[in-house]
């Protein structure tokens, strides 16, 4: 294993391994399942859904019913993601992008 990031959300515990995936255990450590998704360093959490970043990439993977979702980001450098009710904010070496995001 080389774990780069771990997270406890929603009493499930989130482990990233940049050579298998974000494997995901209940609270008191027991594996469930994983995300098969190699290279990931950093993740986050909205609502229902786990979010990085990966290959020009913003991946959206529900934690309950396993629905995923990609959108192509403007820009290929981007480090970090961060997501509100009302504004998706990109992170690159050189910026600090915010984008108003429009309820449908």
């Amino acid at each position: 294993y080389n774990i780069t990031f771990i997270r406890e959300y929603q009493n499930l515990v989130f482990i990233s391994d940049s050579n298998s995936g974000i494997l995901i255990c209940d609270n008191l450590g027991n594996y469930l399942r994983k995300i098969e998704r190699h290279g990931i360093d950093y993740f986050n959490f909205y609502n229902d859904e786990l979010y990085f970043i990966s290959h020009g990439k913003f991946h959206m993977i529900n934690i309950y019913d396993g629905n995923y979702r990609e959108v192509s980001l403007p820009r290929a450098e981007v480090l970090y993601a961060f997501v509100s009710d009302q504004v998706l904010t990109l992170i690159t070496r050189e910026q600090l992008l915010i984008y108003k995001i429009e309820k449908k």
